[in-house]
């Protein structure tokens, strides 16, 4: 289990979370959602 707080709300997550200080050189679809914020997808790397 895993327990992430931002400010003061703390959400629960299981053991397959990984955080990034940096996100990995690919190429991403960034989406703002009200409620969970910044969320962002891989996609195949354009050529």
């Amino acid at each position: 289990m895993k327990a992430i707080k931002i400010g003061t709300k703390v959400e629960i997550y299981n053991d397959t979370v990984t955080t990034y200080d940096k996100l990995p050189a690919k190429t991403y679809i960034i989406n703002l959602k009200r409620c969970q914020g910044f969320i962002w997808t891989n996609i195949p790397t354009l050529q």
